[in-house]
Parts: C-alpha cells; structure tokens; sequence
C-alpha cells in the first residue's frame, strides 16, 4: 500500500456508522503508516458519522482543525 511511503504526518479520521470503511481497516492504515515513513499518524472516530459526515460538519471539522493546531 502507498500509505506506507508517506512522508508527513496523517490524520485518519473515520465515521463510526460508515459501512464502506471499518474501525479495524482505519487502525491497519495507520499501523501501515507507522511502520514506513510517516512521522505520526492520528486516528480519530466520530461516533454517529456516515460514510460521508452528514450532518456533522462541526465535528469534522473541529476534528481537523484540532489535528492541524498541533503542527503549527
């Protein structure tokens, strides 16, 4: 998998109730990640999410922001 070669540091952010992408498929993408080249990887869930985030736009993106005030 590429993810293993990226260079800078990752967020993972995953919607609890998405059907296309499992809890334990977030945790192996980050674990892949770990192993190769990337600095640090955060893993983040947010509970009642879909596939796409409807309807939680705030917690998303307070998700991301968090994440990218820690490397500022």
């Amino acid at each position: 998998l590429r993810i293993g070669h990226v260079t800078v540091p990752l967020a993972i952010i995953q919607a609890g109730e998405g059907e296309l992408v499992g809890e334990e498929e977030g945790a192996q993408l980050g674990a892949i990640a770990r192993q190769g080249d990337c600095p640090s990887v955060l893993r983040e869930t947010i509970p009642e999410a879909d596939h796409v985030f409807s309807g939680l736009d705030e917690p998303l993106i307070e998700a991301v922001v968090s994440w990218l005030d820690q490397r500022v």
